[in-house]
């Protein structure tokens, strides 16, 4: 390759846009409008040189067209990549979920049998404490038995010492008589 295509070359690079460039379009057309022939470059070479230019500028628009569709497909796996991330978080939520749900339905059914088996235990109790009660009064009812029996005893007691002491009086009599 010649000096001058070199430094055509390295023109065109300079004068190429980049997709940050207000002056980028999709086409070559625009580049080729942009275009100003070096000086030091004559009007024979002049048509070489825009050939040049236009062929630079077609491989640079296919070269950008290519990075752009490289580019979105990138950002399409990116994106597919971030969803499947957010697919697996949000699964990964759910069974969380499904997992808090579970111990709170199990809790509360831990509760409802301690309630059960308190409101069992309550009964019980009430019903020991009515037997205590019924026990207490039995107690008091035999107890007053017992001291009226023993009332009762002590009175039979003094009515059968009275009735040995009339008996020894009528005896004493009976044989004083004889």
């Amino acid at each position: 390759m010649s000096d001058e295509a070199i430094t055509s070359l390295v023109y065109l690079d300079t004068l190429t846009p980049t997709l940050s460039s207000p002056h980028f379009t999709s086409g070559s057309q625009s580049l080729t409008q942009q275009l100003v022939v070096p000086p030091h470059i004559d009007s024979s070479q002049n048509n070489n040189h825009k050939e040049l230019v236009k062929i630079s500028s077609s491989l640079y628009a296919k070269i950008r067209s290519y990075a752009f569709t490289t580019q979105l497909k990138l950002s399409d796996k990116h994106i597919t990549h971030l969803q499947e991330e957010l697919t697996y978080a949000q699964r990964h939520i759910d069974k969380l979920e499904v997992k808090v749900q579970d111990q709170l339905k199990a809790s509360n059914e831990r509760e409802h049998e301690t309630m059960e088996q308190v409101k069992k235990l309550q009964a019980a109790l009430a019903a020991a404490q009515h037997d205590q009660q019924q026990a207490n009064a039995a107690q008091k009812d035999l107890v007053n038995s017992f001291q009226y029996a023993k009332q009762l005893l002590e009175k039979a007691k003094n009515d059968v010492k009275d009735k040995n002491a009339e008996i020894s009086a009528l005896e004493d009599q009976y044989n004083a008589e004889i």
